[in-house]
């Protein structure tokens, strides 16, 4: 039979090797699962090579071929631990991830918080110069007006006075 890709290959000839292994025709499931197994070797993949391991080890005890059995149980337990290893190695590096992100984005909190800190103080000096600017120039206003009426004051005082002194 022609198969598609090894994943597919492998999911048949472990389902025919169970099967077999069940109904009692333990020659021909011998196949299939070794079948599977070299083909888990073949794609590397550990998950596979796990799964096949253990069914051999099932498949060799019923056998009586306990040696045998062994050398696959070890080899199952191996990829198991190595699996539960990168699972967990997984998990660590995604709980920094999270942790590095979480960090960053109080960081980021923060330095928004102290740029509208900035900003505000920023409007508020701006208010403060303006306020003063326009006090000043107000001041500068009435100064000039006293002094206009202090002049206007001077010469009508003059004139009052020229006028008083030809009478």
């Amino acid at each position: 039979i022609e198969y598609q890709d090894d994943d597919t290959r492998f999911a048949i000839n472990m389902g025919l090797g169970k099967i077999y292994m069940y109904e009692g025709d333990l020659s021909t499931a011998d196949i299939y699962l070794n079948e599977s197994y070299r083909i888990a070797k073949f794609i590397n993949k550990k998950t596979y090579i796990k799964i096949s391991a253990e069914q051999l080890a099932v498949l060799n005890e019923k056998k009586g071929n306990f040696k045998l059995a062994y050398g696959y149980f070890r080899l199952y337990t191996s990829m198991k631990d190595s699996l539960i290893q990168a699972d967990t190695r997984n998990q660590i590096y995604d709980l920094q991830v999270q942790y590095e992100t979480i960090t960053k984005e109080k960081e980021n909190e923060l330095l928004r918080k102290d740029q509208m800190i900035a900003e505000s103080k920023l409007k508020q000096s701006r208010r403060a110069i303006t306020t003063f600017i326009a006090v000043f120039i107000i001041f500068v206003g009435l100064i000039i007006q006293l002094i206009r009426q202090n002049s206007l004051r001077k010469k009508a005082n003059e004139e009052l006075a020229k006028k008083n002194a030809l009478i």
